[in-house]
């Protein structure tokens, strides 16, 4: 095999001396990249380490090996995996192949497994995986990113009935942003565009009715923090949420996890309030209320968070790390 860049392949094992017998059944040039586990070899894969192949030795246990080629599949389904086996592992070949879309394998010993002829052909499959994920899949990529962004327009829409409420939108957006610079990712291997779409709205309507359910409870009086005790903490003369996470679920949460009646209590609170507050970051990094103020809010206010948002999903706003 010839190419001005060595094909990746990863070599999972905890052996030290399978990668010098690997080498030596390959007689090709190739970049090999070590991992004496699978939790490493995710670690590897989730820093962005380029890899076309995966090779799981014997030693690998069954579930360790069902558990990785689902990471795989999910988050990286252009690399092509092969199992190492004996006479004696069918049934873990089975098992795991029960449990996953494609997988190779070979039986060792490796100086006569075939694992060069292999790897020579899962490479090119991998190689055109790779083009047509980047044909077929950008546009599912580009949505992806946009899931948050829609959520804020599916909020505004559904709560904001004029310039004080958008100033109080504009706020817990913000935070949402600002506390998770990054959307959740949906695996590529399960995105669907119509199924994404019914869960969001679906998700939408629950938060709507959770939000209701928790104006209902305040009624007509102005709520008070501490009439939110499992939402907000006061302590060093602050109001500060509790969990800043789970209450940004609404924004934040994955398009599979409906947020529950309490993660909407302080986008509740929020809206009900009086006098209007704001969210902000304290110096030991947690959320605080601090009153709204008077300032104005831009007619563009939702459309330029919306694309900072989107930005941030392409890894290209200024030099702000993401």
């Amino acid at each position: 095999m010839s190419s001005d860049r060595l094909p990746p392949m990863l070599l999972v094992s905890a052996d030290a001396c399978t990668a010098g017998e690997l080498k030596a059944a390959i007689p090709w040039p190739f970049e090999l990249i070590e991992a004496n586990g699978t939790e490493l070899a995710k670690l590897l894969l989730r820093s962005g380490r380029r890899v076309d192949v995966a090779i799981l030795d014997r030693g690998i246990s069954q579930g360790q090996c069902i558990e990785f080629l689902r990471f795989v599949n999910a988050n990286h389904p252009h690399i092509q995996c092969v199992l190492a086996c004996l006479d004696g592992d069918f049934d873990k070949i089975v098992d795991v192949k029960n449990t996953v879309p494609r997988l190779s394998a070979i039986r060792l010993p490796w100086a006569n497994s075939g694992i060069d002829d292999l790897c020579e052909d899962l490479l090119i499959d991998a190689q055109m995986a790779r083009r047509q994920e980047a044909m077929l899949w950008a546009s599912l990529v580009d949505e992806q990113r946009h899931v948050r962004s829609s959520r804020m327009a599916m909020c505004h829409q559904s709560f904001d009935v004029g310039r004080t409420l958008s100033a109080r939108l504009r706020t817990f957006f913000t935070a949402a942003t600002e506390a998770q610079p990054k959307e959740t990712p949906i695996p590529l291997a399960d995105f669907d565009t119509w199924v994404t779409a019914q869960t969001e709205a679906r998700r939408m309507v629950a938060v709507i009715a959770h939000v209701r359910e928790w104006s209902q409870r305040f009624g007509e009086r102005t709520p008070k923090a501490e009439d939110l005790p499992q939402v907000f903490d006061l302590s060093g003369g602050l109001v500060r949420v509790k969990d800043i996470q789970a209450q940004l679920e609404v924004i934040n949460g994955a398009s599979n996890a409906t947020p529950s009646m309490e993660s909407c209590g302080l986008l509740a609170f929020l809206l009900k309030c009086e006098p209007a507050q704001a969210l902000e970051q304290q110096e030991d990094s947690s959320w605080a209320l601090v009153d709204l103020g008077t300032e104005e809010v831009p007619e563009n206010w939702l459309k330029a968070l919306i694309k900072q948002n989107d930005d941030l999903g392409s890894g290209h706003v200024g030099s702000r790390p993401v």
